[in-house]
């Protein structure tokens, strides 16, 4: 059996230290599969949705497709009573901080969002469906615990929405005034 990559040890040292993480890279590994999405009304999530296929025509940043992603975004939080705090649009991979009103109301809202986004970027529809999957894995969503966890989201979200405006990551965290210096989120 090959001996475990580096980056193997550091997802699954990630995942034990960090139990409220799923989706995204973590769905490759076996111990990122084994678990439910951890979900909860109380505390915010951080919900991340990347798309390698969203560039140059297709990119969330182009001013039609951002109006329409914050008009989607929108609208299915108030059709399944979720709250968005902040929605960051980086062009290839949008950040939203999102407090759920009803666990049930998750899979339909995800469900929702990540079909109407990729029709519109695409253009596929109903009589002209998509030629190939279009976003690159499942959304990778984290629990926020504490004020102080909450305050981090927000200011990540606004850094990537920053950088997603072309600005250097430096410089925007710098603008935002990061609460975390030194730690990455």
């Amino acid at each position: 059996m090959p001996a475990p990559k580096i980056r193997d040890k550091k997802l699954n040292t990630y995942l034990e230290k960090n139990p409220s993480a799923h989706g995204g890279s973590f769905h490759a590994t076996r111990r990122g599969r084994a678990r439910a999405r951890p979900l909860c009304t109380a505390r915010s999530i951080h919900l991340t949705l990347r798309s390698s296929h969203a560039r140059g025509a297709w990119s969330f940043r182009q001013p039609h497709h951002a109006a329409r992603i914050k008009q989607l975004v929108a609208k299915f939080a108030q059709r399944h009573s979720v709250k968005v705090h902040s929605l960051a649009n980086v062009g290839n991979h949008l950040h939203l901080h999102v407090q759920l009103g009803r666990l049930a109301t998750y899979k339909k809202f995800i469900r929702a969002l990540t079909a109407s986004i990729a029709m519109a970027i695409t253009g596929s529809g109903k009589g002209k469906p998509a030629e190939q999957k279009f976003w690159d894995r499942r959304p990778f969503t984290r629990l926020v615990s504490g004020l102080k966890g909450y305050l981090r989201v927000q200011d990540y979200v606004q850094v990537n929405n920053l950088e997603g405006d072309g600005i250097a990551r430096k410089t925007a965290r710098w603008i935002v005034g990061w609460r975390s210096r030194g730690k990455t989120l």
